[in-house]
């Protein structure tokens, strides 16, 4: 089956969202499994961040993006999976367990294949904070330049920040 993107990333200034929106995407179903993962340090090492094809399987980030559309259908939201997208304004769902931590969302970013990428890029066991951030965006919204250095910056060692896409988007659109 396909799978969908994954990016790994350090926070992004303005040149570094350019510079990602240049690269070139690194395609887990081109790459053999013994050079993948030096290609995935060497980009982190050399630009702090590395656009990932193919990394995730396509049925658990399904799953997970039914249980957000279900909740927001169910709050009067135009269905997500429509042509329109969503039509009302965008929502942020961090920390609202009931959908973060739903099984099925779970399985996708606290899961057996997205730690395995992770363990075997960083070089030990990996972790996820408690709190999962999910953001919606509706029709024509983006998310602004920010950092989230201070929810981290008392945390001693790397982080790495994964974001997943729940549809298939293009780059420029966020």
């Amino acid at each position: 089956g396909t799978n969908m993107n994954i990016e790994f990333t350090r926070l992004l200034d303005n040149f570094d969202r350019i510079r990602l929106l240049n690269s070139k995407p690194i395609d887990l179903t081109v790459w053999s499994e013994e050079t993948v993962y030096d290609g995935i340090k060497d980009a982190l090492r050399e630009d702090g961040f590395v656009h990932l094809r193919n990394a995730l399987p396509v049925n658990l980030v399904t799953k997970a993006e039914a249980i957000i559309s279900n909740f927001l259908v169910e709050r009067g939201a135009e269905d997500p999976s429509s042509k329109n997208m969503i039509q009302s304004k965008g929502t942020l769902l961090t920390g609202f367990r009931p959908v973060t931590h739903d099984p099925d969302v779970l399985s996708l970013v606290e899961g057996h294949d997205l730690k395995q990428i992770m363990t075997k890029v960083i070089g030990e066991e990996t972790y996820t904070f408690d709190t999962k951030w999910i953001r919606v965006m509706g029709k024509d919204e983006s998310t602004d330049i920010h950092t989230d250095f201070y929810r981290f910056q008392k945390i001693d060692g790397p982080i790495y920040i994964c974001w997943i896409p729940l549809m298939n988007m293009d780059l420029q659109s966020g």
